[in-house]
């Protein structure tokens, strides 16, 4: 695990971590993800998967010109796009948005937040 490697610098950037939780760091590092799982399962909400900010849209549906029968993978400008809402587990309260849109030909990626 990379965890070890990347305290230090860490620690010289954004100065030194308590050593309670660096050493609990460098623990959990050390364990499988099976024990990180038994160590986490009593912090995580039962029952919230599959948690969506996607709703079905009908505004602007009729004003932006979509073609889905005319599709080409070897001509650029084919793009399939996806929008994370990076909330945690809950969508009240402050968090961003990000779009993703990505050419199917070069598999060029933009990434914007919203």
């Amino acid at each position: 695990m990379a965890l070890p490697l990347w305290l230090p610098h860490y620690g010289a950037i954004y100065g030194e971590l308590d050593s309670v939780i660096y050493e609990g760091l460098l623990r959990m590092s050390a364990s499988t993800a099976s024990t990180i799982d038994r160590m986490l399962s009593s912090s995580r909400v039962n029952g919230k998967r599959g948690l969506s900010g996607t709703k079905p849209g009908t505004i602007l549906k009729k004003h932006i010109p979509i073609k889905t029968d005319q599709w080409n993978e070897e001509k650029p400008g084919f793009l399939e796009a996806d929008t994370v809402a990076h909330c945690g587990s809950s969508l009240a309260g402050d968090f961003a948005w990000s779009l993703t849109m990505t050419d199917m030909c070069s598999t060029c990626a933009l990434s914007f937040f919203l």
